[in-house]
């Protein structure tokens, strides 16, 4: 889950391009075998770049 830094922030259409553009550029930056099984590391990245947060939860 990426969400912005602070709990009373929320999401607006306007995040949504700078994600996906981010995203894209850095997992462009992978190799193609990493271009094709995108792990965590993308995420973490995209979150750092875009001053948000990444977490992860399992649902076991």
């Amino acid at each position: 889950m990426i969400k912005p830094p602070h709990a009373g922030q929320h999401f607006t259409r306007a995040h949504y391009p700078g994600i996906a553009r981010c995203f894209t550029v850095r997992n462009r930056m992978l190799p193609l075998s990493g271009q094709l099984v995108v792990g965590d590391g993308v995420w973490y990245q995209v979150a750092r770049d875009l001053d948000m947060e990444f977490g992860k939860y399992s649902f076991v």
